[in-house]
């Protein structure tokens, strides 16, 4: 942080503008006896906030990152698509595993335990109404079971993204 010289008639900017020097350290002004006179319109400068502008050898290279990384992710989401068309079955299997996997990857990585319960507990129930439903013979409570699981499912998640 600086003062203006111009502003402040001090003895520490008297001595910055004989020097050529338009700002006082404030340090330098505190130090002083009499540094600092109330009502004397000290304007504050300051220096560590300054924005910072690239050069132009930093600017190239921050352009092709961004270029690079902007057509690997065009290059990625037209992988995808032919992936889903070629081989659709495949695409749905490993979605679908990945939509169950990366939120107990994250959720463990960072700690995130209230996250990691809900998951277990997701998984848990699911799994067992997945177990029911793929019983040969199918019995008759199944497909109520199966109907009232989601439903209560979305009443849960639909109230709890309503509420916050």
């Amino acid at each position: 942080m600086a003062v203006d010289a111009a502003a402040f008639p001090g003895a520490a900017a008297t001595e910055a503008a004989k020097a050529g020097s338009a700002h006082v350290d404030m340090a330098e002004l505190q130090r002083r006896p009499g540094g600092m006179v109330a009502g004397q319109g000290v304007h504050v400068v300051h220096l560590h906030h300054q924005p910072r502008h690239l050069t132009k050898q930093e600017e190239a290279k921050a352009m092709t990152v961004f270029m690079t990384l902007f057509i690997l992710m065009m290059l990625a989401q037209c992988l995808l698509v032919y992936w889903k068309k070629k081989r659709y079955r495949s695409y749905q299997q490993v979605t679908l595993f990945g939509l169950w996997l990366i939120p107990f990857l994250f959720s463990t990585s960072l700690h995130f335990w209230r996250l990691l319960s809900a998951w277990s507990l997701w998984t848990a129930c699911s799994s067992y109404v997945i177990f029911r439903a793929t019983r040969k013979p199918l019995p008759d409570r199944t497909p109520r079971l199966v109907y009232t699981f989601f439903l209560y499912a979305f009443k849960i998640t639909y109230s709890a993204g309503a509420v916050g």
